[in-house]
């Protein structure tokens, strides 16, 4: 598992696409031979953007909670206090019984959709159960068995859900391949497109932490990829705007696995870009993150003398030929947001997302949060500032980070400086949703998915008195700025 774990967050040796390998292999014999001219690229398919729009059994009230600057989905499992409790009620074991229990299979839909809940209020709330592995497979059997039989939607994705959650807590080598060929047939067939997208994202978490090559995780991402680029047709979807947001998220989230993506950049590119002509806010983001990424690998930090010489990152290849094209695009977004957005309240959002993607894109190292000017900061609290997010931005900026207490003083700081690790970051909180902490402190594979360093209790303090320094002088100055008086 240490193994997998390694090639899951990318520390090891760099992993290249299979177009890069295959290069790579035939150098040698193409130096000895005359060079022959590069054969041209096909020509994508020209395709008319259409816009994606909220699914239609959304309310505005569970679209909006849906929605955030992280694109973390709402929380559907209770408060931090009912998951606590929870905890101490029941034992994972026995609920994985009831799970299993062939009667229960029998009885009302309303008693098996309980059972599915507590199990992923459970694993949630959770990280160190008490479980044995061999049960997984079980569970997984039973599991894969309602969402083929698809009882109701409600009761599919919660069945979607805990699969996820049993995937990123097991310490089992599940099996894979049978699982994937189940879920790509729920995506293909089922005809609600909230199944398809939840499908999606639970086979995302079985391909990212199984021990397959990078050939199979090519093989999925051009599964998703299809699924972009044809607006869902491709899965029976079309233009429903859960299923290819959810294919934009994954994507995203497997390309984080890959080191090199040069031969397929530009194409991918190029699909993604028809995405930012959707009115569907939550598709703008994930489109725009997604191509900040492809950027974003582009570059490699520089090496000693490298860094000697020039100090900057250095460029392997061009993620795509037209970079003034999505420059031109991200300006227009961010300066007409209303003819993109329908929705005022969200506007504001997608403007300073765009503006992050924009800042990254022209200064190669700057990743998500680092901006030009003052921008606003936030934060989110749970637990009695167990879990802090905070934004700094100053000139430049600076990213922003997670501070996950483990006590006595003893703290993990997760800066998202990059946009491989946001985009990580989004997934696990899709899955985990309240319980990263919990996850992150106990369980190994979230922790090397997202590694952070520890801090001591004095540069706790100093980041904490750099972030209220910094918002003193924004109030200061946002008053000199409204005092009509002035100088």
């Amino acid at each position: 598992m240490s193994n997998l774990q390694r090639l899951a967050v990318g520390n090891g040796k760099k992993t290249l696409s299979r177009k890069a390998r295959s290069r790579q292999a035939s150098a040698a014999n193409s130096r000895a031979t005359s060079p022959a001219p590069n054969s041209s690229r096909q020509a994508s398919r020209t395709r008319t953007p259409r816009t994606s729009s909220p699914a239609p059994n959304t309310s505005p009230a569970e679209y909006d909670d849906s929605f955030s600057d992280h694109g973390i989905l709402s929380d559907r499992t209770g408060s931090d206090d009912e998951l606590s409790e929870l905890g101490e009620n029941f034992r994972l074991v026995d609920v994985i019984g009831d799970l299993l229990d062939k009667s229960t299979k029998r009885q009302n839909t309303h008693l098996r959709r309980l059972n599915l809940q507590k199990y992923i209020n459970l694993k949630i709330a959770v990280a160190e159960d008490d479980s044995d592995g061999a049960l997984d497979f079980e569970l997984v059997d039973a599991l894969l068995q309602t969402v083929k039989t698809q009882p109701s939607e409600e009761e599919t994705e919660l069945a979607l859900h805990a699969l996820s959650l049993t995937r990123i807590s097991s310490s089992v080598e599940l099996p894979y391949h049978d699982i994937s060929k189940s879920l790509k047939r729920t995506i293909s067939d089922s005809t609600s497109p909230a199944v398809k997208a939840s499908a999606i994202g639970t086979l995302s978490s079985f391909v990212f932490y199984a021990d397959i090559s990078n050939d199979e995780i090519e093989d999925f991402l051009t599964y998703m990829m299809e699924i972009i680029a044809s607006d869902g047709d491709s899965i029976n979807a079309w233009n429903e705007a859960d299923p290819v947001c959810a294919a934009l998220q994954e994507y995203g989230f497997l390309l984080t696995r890959l080191d090199d993506f040069e031969e397929d950049s530009q194409e991918a590119v190029e699909s993604i870009l028809d995405q930012l002509s959707s009115s569907h806010p939550e598709i703008l983001t994930t489109a725009a993150h997604t191509i900040a990424l492809l950027y974003e690998m582009m570059y490699r930090a520089p090496t000693e003398s490298e860094m000697m010489r020039s100090g900057s990152m250095i460029k392997q290849y061009d993620a795509y030929r037209r970079t003034d094209e999505i420059e031109a695009k991200l300006e227009d977004i961010i300066k007409w947001t209303s003819r993109y957005v329908p929705a005022k309240r969200l506007r504001s959002s997608v403007r300073k997302t765009m503006t992050d993607v924009l800042v990254s894109i022209r200064n190669p190292g700057f990743g998500p949060g680092y901006q030009t000017f003052e921008g606003q900061r936030s934060g989110r609290t749970h637990r009695q500032d167990e879990w802090t997010t905070s934004r700094s931005m100053g000139t430049y900026g600076g990213a922003e980070y997670i501070v996950v207490d483990h006590g006595r003083n003893d703290r993990s700081i997760i800066q998202l400086d990059s946009w491989r690790k946001l985009i990580r970051y989004q997934h696990l909180t899709r899955v985990l949703k309240g319980g990263f902490p919990q996850h992150y402190r106990h369980n190994q594979m979230i922790f090397e998915t997202l590694p952070a360093g520890k801090t001591d209790k004095g540069q706790s303090r100093a980041m904490k008195q750099d972030f209220i320094a910094k918002q003193t002088a924004k109030r200061a100055l946002k008053g000199l700025t409204n005092n009509k008086g002035g100088f």
